[in-house]
């Protein structure tokens, strides 16, 4: 058996992350008939007990460090494309 190359590696994250994001892109498709359905009745107590505010708060978290490391990323995404870009208008 030959060892896993780099390239090999690569090859099956870039298959596997093909196959979920199709995945996400089907339930995407599918949420998107769900946007005019009414709203459900909320059981506000329930929604603020401990559990349930902890678990939403941890979300919220979750969702501004997300954001904070798209907004880095976007910014060493942008200064690589320009650089790209003017790597290819000297070619």
């Amino acid at each position: 058996m030959r060892a896993l190359t780099d390239n090999d590696a690569s090859s099956r994250a870039a298959r596997g992350q093909l196959r979920i994001a199709t995945a996400l892109d089907a339930i995407a498709k599918e949420m998107t008939g769900y946007r005019d359905l009414p709203m459900a009745p909320h059981d506000l107590h329930a929604m603020t007990d401990g559990r349930q505010l902890a678990s939403f708060e941890r979300f919220v978290h979750e969702k501004q460090e997300l954001l904070a490391l798209l907004q880095g990323t976007a910014e060493k995404d942008a200064q690589r494309l320009a650089a790209m870009r003017s790597t290819s208008q000297d070619v």
